[in-house]
């Protein structure tokens, strides 16, 4: 069988913050682009996070109690979400370098500070910093170009599932336990 999973927006958190993003035109060739966003994601108190009811223990006829675990998230940080991002952009071109071909490189640095993969808020994976570069050749018909993602080689999780696992020693059913 397959797991169902079904998100409701029941206002049951709120999010508010700031972003703000400029541009420095720094010659005609050069420019860098900046961006932060800074936000307070949290879950209300009282709010139940429904895909944990079963790794906590908290189905009727589930016999596993998880100690420290409970469905009641109100005041954690919003999964998946984090509270600062900051994102940099350096651009810079040569016009006609060969016949109409313009000439660019370009840098982007990205940062996410840590945030949790499930609203029980045990499970932080760190910042991530992301760096790509790339250099190219381009005019209205045609664009050729080299790139590197990832220079850093920064490893990140983009999802951690409650999925259902008997390696724990659970039984076969009834009871979910998490594996992250």
């Amino acid at each position: 069988g397959s797991t169902i999973s079904v998100n409701v927006n029941s206002g049951g958190a709120t999010s508010s913050g700031i972003e703000v993003d400029a541009t420095a035109y720094i010659t005609d060739r050069f420019s860098i682009r900046g961006a932060i966003a800074l936000i307070n994601p949290e879950y209300k108190n009282g709010v139940r996070d429904g895909e944990v009811f079963s790794p906590c223990g908290e189905l009727v006829g589930t016999r596993v109690i998880v100690s420290g675990c409970s469905s009641l998230v109100g005041g954690n940080q919003l999964a998946r979400t984090t509270a600062t991002q900051i994102a940099l952009n350096v651009n810079y071109s040569i016009p006609d370098v060969i016949g109409d071909f313009e000439f660019y490189a370009r840098g982007d640095y990205s940062y996410q500070e840590s945030n949790y993969n499930l609203s029980l808020n045990q499970a932080n994976q760190g910042d991530i910093n992301l760096l790509n570069l790339r250099l190219g050749l381009v005019n209205e018909r045609i664009e050729i170009s080299a790139w590197v993602d990832n220079v850093l080689d920064e490893k990140w999780n983009r999802r951690v599932t409650v999925a259902p696992s008997v390696g724990d020693g659970a039984p076969l059913s009834g009871v979910q336990q998490m594996r992250m």
